[in-house]
C-alpha cells in the first residue's frame, strides 16, 4: 500500500526561541505503512527538529517525505512555519540624575517589525539591588528612586504579544552626588 501522509500546521514560533521537535500529531504516515519520514527545508534536520535562527525570521515551508518499506512508495506533504522577529528594547533616561530624586525612564521608542505583534510587556532592572523589590518594574515608563549616588547599569527586556522576548538592553545611569 501507498503511504498516506498528513502535515498539519505548524505553530509560530519565535526567532530566538530553543530548538522545537515537530511532534507526530502535526507530521506522520496515516495509513499504517511501514517506513521512515524525512523532513527538509530551511532549518529543519532529517529528524524534524526545527531551529528557528538557522531557519530566520520570515514563513518557511517545511516538506515531510515518508517512503514506505516494502515498495518504496512515497508521499509527501508540506507546511508553513512563521518565525516571528522579536522586539527592539530602547530605554531613554532623563539626562541630569541627581541623588534623592526619582529618576523617569521611557521604552516608547522600543519597536518590533510590522507583522510580528505588538509589545504588551515590559522588564526592568534597575541594577539597585539595595532598593528591594523597587530595584524592578514592568510598567513601560517606570520611576525609580536609586538609594545612593554611583553608577548603575539600567536593563530592560521587552515581550511581544506572540511571547518573543527582545534581547535585553542595558544603559548605564549615572546619579550624581547632591
Amino acid at each position: 500500500a501507498a503511504p498516506d501522509v498528513l502535515f498539519n500546521p505548524i505553530p509560530s514560533i519565535c526567532y530566538d526561541a530553543p530548538t522545537y521537535q515537530i511532534p507526530p500529531a502535526i507530521a506522520r504516515e496515516t495509513g499504517g505503512v511501514a517506513g521512515t519520514g524525512v523532513f527538509t527545508g530551511p532549518g529543519v534536520s532529517p529528524g524534524g527538529i526545527f531551529t528557528p535562527s538557522a531557519a530566520g525570521i520570515g514563513t518557511h515551508r517545511i516538506l515531510y517525505t515518508y517512503t514506505s518499506s516494502a515498495a518504496g512508495c512515497v508521499d509527501t506533504a508540506s507546511s508553513l512555519i512563521t518565525v516571528w522577529d522579536t522586539a527592539s528594547a530602547r530605554i531613554d533616561v532623563q539626562p541630569l540624575v541627581c541623588e534623592r530624586s526619582p529618576v523617569s525612564f521611557n521604552s516608547s521608542n522600543s519597536s518590533i517589525p510590522p507583522g510580528n505583534g505588538t509589545i504588551t510587556g515590559w522588564a526592568w532592572n534597575f541594577g539597585d539591588p539595595a532598593s528591594g523589590a523597587s530595584n524592578t518594574s514592568t510598567n513601560a515608563s517606570p520611576s525609580h528612586l536609586f538609594t545612593s549616588w554611583g553608577n548603575y547599569n539600567v536593563t530592560l527586556s521587552v515581550l511581544t504579544s506572540n511571547g518573543c522576548r527582545s534581547t535585553v538592553r542595558t544603559t548605564p545611569v549615572l546619579v550624581n552626588p547632591i
